[in-house]
């Protein structure tokens, strides 16, 4: 069975995921699918648009085969997962350079390498209910796939709070982020892929919701988020500790279980990323993604999250404020002539 298919309705090239028992998670096969349908689809004149979709209502795409990757990693295959990482970035700038409209469909879970697969698509469409979100920091991991460029299009606090938390949004606030375009009702999404599919690429914006009012959860959280535009990550953990923001502890003593070690190498990677352009930001990506697969907690903050679940992992450092700038510098070298 294919875990994605390809179809060609009308004037749109249909890419539709159906791996529900995996969240859709994109394996290698999966990408090099994708990546094949859209190199024949940029020379197909009878293709005018793509159209980026789940077959089932409740997952969009919950990010990469993660358990691949771990699999690769404990067993040496250091070249194949480093191949994985570069034709799933690669896939994402193929996406983000396509010539022609491309929309994405988003009801439902999008978390990460998802969010690689919508966030560059031209239209992003989200139902009240797709739970949106960069989650990588919860496996001692960075939000990669390009999330330096468009994180840092917001302001610098929001950015280092989503880059650090892995908070999971939804409703508006996908809108106001840039992870949605547009968002409609969950009820009325499938018979609004119907209308995309009936109209010609071009004429999308036509038919395209253009308002749809939900809670902002961003709003409310508010308090928290200004404790991220401190200089340091210790004093982001301060001013954390005292803010008087009634969820403001909880966020404290997550902060305070994730890798110390990753923590601090995010704090770095959004100072070094904001502002660099999309193509440098995908560079500086690759590049950490290889130093952190090579020694770093990654392999054991994807043990304890994904495979044996419910062990406490046994990180580098046992607190964050053990790391210091000679230990996160050596994730950087590679990027000095950036």
């Amino acid at each position: 069975m294919s875990f994605v298919t390809f179809e060609n309705v009308d004037n749109w090239g249909v890419i539709t995921l159906q791996k529900p028992k995996t969240l859709n998670a994109l394996d290698l096969n999966m990408v090099l699918a994708i990546r094949q349908f859209l190199r024949q689809a940029e020379r197909n004149s009878d293709i005018q648009g793509i159209l980026f979709q789940s077959s089932v209502s409740d997952i969009f795409c919950a990010g990469g085969d993660i358990k691949a990757v771990y699999q690769w990693y404990t067993t040496g295959d250091q070249a194949a997962l480093f191949r994985y990482i570069e034709e799933e970035y690669g896939l994402n700038q193929q996406i983000k350079n396509f010539s022609k409209p491309t929309v994405a469909i988003m009801d439902g879970l999008t978390l990460g390498g998802g969010v690689g697969l919508s966030r560059y698509t031209d239209y992003r469409i989200v139902s009240d209910t797709a739970l949106v979100g960069m989650p990588e920091i919860k496996i001692a991991f960075f939000p990669d796939v390009g999330a330096g460029y468009f994180l840092n299009l917001l302001a610098s606090p929001l950015a280092r709070f989503l880059a650090l938390t892995g908070v999971v949004l939804k409703g508006n606030d996908l809108v106001s982020l840039g992870y949605a375009t547009h968002i409609t009702a969950s009820s009325h999404i499938l018979r609004l892929r119907d209308e995309i599919l009936e109209i010609k690429p071009n004429e999308i914006d036509k038919i395209l919701p253009s308002s749809y009012i939900t809670d902002s959860k961003l709003d409310y959280l508010l308090p928290i988020i200004n404790c991220f535009r401190q200089a340091s990550l210790l004093e982001c953990l301060d001013a954390l500790k005292i803010c008087k923001h009634p969820e403001a502890e909880d966020f404290y003593t997550e902060l305070r279980k994730f890798s110390p070690l990753a923590l601090h190498i995010v704090w770095r990677y959004m100072d070094i990323t904001c502002g660099l352009k999309y193509e440098d930001v995908l560079e500086i990506d690759l590049n950490l993604a290889k130093q952190m697969f090579k020694n770093s907690d990654v392999p054991e903050g994807i043990r304890t999250r994904l495979i044996d679940k419910g062990d406490q992992p046994k990180w580098r450092y046992p607190q964050i404020e053990d790391v210091s700038k000679d230990d996160i510098d050596p994730y950087f070298q590679t990027l000095q002539a950036l």
